[in-house]
């Protein structure tokens, strides 16, 4: 297969030798460079704007919140409690901040826990078959990188500046 680009995993982890570790690392960057467009977003607007039928912002960094904690829980305990709570009571900058803090602290702490040595077969995560640990990973990876992408879009959208990484 022709990349245009080399791969992460090929261009980090062939020094660190040490897959999750990198993909770990490079999350929770992810994770503090959405933090940073969560804040950045006018209070009155995290929720309410949109583009066409894409959800708020706000809904999609509260979806992201409540996902992430919970499924590195999940891949540290197998235990599966993805949240049903009621999420009007998040609907604030300040509590959707707290909770997206809190579900960071989670992802570390969890992420402690996890055996990368144990078998790495498949692996079923909220509701969703993954082939692997790094699998798993890679699709929480995506999900915050595409949100922050969500981010600048309606930053720009609004002619609010962007945060810088």
């Amino acid at each position: 297969m022709l990349y245009m680009f080399k791969p992460i995993t090929e261009l980090k982890c062939r020094k660190t030798k040490n897959v999750f570790k990198t993909l770990m690392e490079y999350w929770l960057q992810q994770r503090r460079h959405t933090r940073k467009h969560i804040a950045a977003f006018p209070e009155k607007q995290l929720f309410a704007y949109t583009i066409g039928k894409i959800p708020s912002f706000g809904d999609m960094a509260l979806e992201q919140a409540f996902i992430s904690g919970p499924g590195i829980r999940q891949l540290a305990t197998g235990i599966d409690d993805t949240l049903n709570v009621n999420r009007q009571k998040y609907r604030s900058k300040n509590t959707l901040l707290g909770l997206w803090d809190h579900s960071t602290v989670q992802i570390e702490y969890y992420a402690a826990e996890i055996d990368t040595n144990a078998g790495n077969g498949n692996i079923r995560l909220q509701h969703q078959l993954f082939a692997s640990l790094d699998d798993a990973l890679w699709y929480f990876l995506k999900q915050e990188t595409a949100l922050s992408g969500y981010g600048n879009t309606y930053l720009n959208a609004m002619e609010v500046s962007p945060p810088l990484p």
